[in-house]
């Protein structure tokens, strides 16, 4: 990873930004062959640590923007 992941440090605690982030590295790192179960798991918890609806459009967005991985495809993918 050549990048930052597109967390607002302001916004969060230090556990929700490591689940955050937790969840966007294993995407980037699993992509390709996710297991359904740590994904939906991971998945749960980050969606649940969000704000709200923009705030996971806008993540979505930046982090496919950088890692050409796109949160809200891989969870259709997945029947989510």
């Amino acid at each position: 990873m050549s990048y930052e992941y597109p967390v607002d440090y302001e916004t969060y605690s230090i556990e929700e930004v490591e689940t955050i982030i937790d969840f966007l590295s294993y995407l980037e790192e699993n992509h390709k062959h996710l297991d359904f179960k740590i994904f939906k798991a991971k998945y749960d918890k980050y969606r649940k640590t969000l704000n709200s609806k923009s705030e996971e459009k806008r993540i979505d967005k930046e982090f496919e923007r950088l890692s050409n991985i796109s949160i809200y495809k891989k969870a259709r993918e997945l029947g989510l």
